[in-house]
């Protein structure tokens, strides 16, 4: 079990309809609340997806690679309105209210993150993908140290928040998903495995709409949780080798 140091938060990553194997940290690991594996082959999960890569010289061609979608799981077990922002690989995901004592289930990434009007992208598990050089993309970028940090990463952030008047506008959701980032990058970080979006799981919502506004205050807790393959949490000691069968 994910928990802030105080309980009153927790997260759990869920693959299908299944809680993801938590493992604890141990010394000399990454900072974090606790370890999942970036499982690319769950059966009844996982299925191969459609990517356009590009090769050295620049050519675009087609194939298919394993992923894992998952989602993200939050317990409020507080008496207090909060709004959550979620964060993957460093980069903005969701943002929502959590109720007093509420449950929040995040199927995938807004293509907005904190607008409830934008559409919802799936979250997928996978490996880093290839340069592209045709987007401007280098093997030899450099790379802002703090953000390798973030690599293989979920991170929520927990605010106070405070409840405004409702309104009536215009909501309009962007569309659009999230590439994941490239080996070279990842490489960099000594990251195996990224994450990056897939279908689109909930459309943009357009036009006119009675909407309550919500002002977001001061973080006042964070929880991590890291991800990679197995070898890779074998190799940090966070998991044991899984014995040849």
């Amino acid at each position: 079990m994910v928990l802030t140091a105080d309980g009153a938060f927790e997260m759990h990553v869920v693959l299908g309809d299944t809680k993801a194997e938590e493992f604890a940290p141990v010394p000399g690991c990454p900072p974090c609340d606790g370890f999942i594996e970036a499982n690319l082959f769950v059966k009844g999960v996982s299925y191969p997806k459609e990517t356009v890569e590009t090769d050295p010289f620049g050519e675009e061609f087609t194939q298919a690679w394993p992923v894992t979608p998952y989602k993200l799981r939050v317990e409020n077990h507080s008496n207090e309105l909060r709004w959550l922002r979620v964060y993957v690989d460093g980069e903005p995901a969701y943002g929502t209210k959590i109720k007093p004592g509420a449950v929040r289930l995040m199927e995938g990434k807004q293509s907005k993150p904190g607008s409830s009007s934008s559409a919802v992208h799936e979250l997928l598990f996978a490996r880093p993908r290839l340069v592209r050089v045709n987007a401007g993309e280098s093997v030899d970028g450099a790379v802002d140290p703090a953000k390798l940090g973030e690599f293989e990463s979920i991170r929520l952030d927990v605010h106070e928040c405070t409840r405004g008047e409702k309104k009536r506008g215009v909501k309009r959701g962007a569309s659009g998903g999230f590439d994941g980032t490239n080996k070279a990058v990842c490489k960099k970080a000594k990251a195996g495995a990224m994450t990056r979006t897939g279908d689109e799981l909930a459309p943009a919502a357009n036009g006119v709409h009675n909407r309550r506004e919500y002002d977001v205050g001061a973080k006042i807790s964070t929880l991590r949780i890291r991800y990679a393959q197995r070898d890779k949490l074998e190799k940090l000691g966070v998991a044991k080798d899984e014995p040849d069968e």
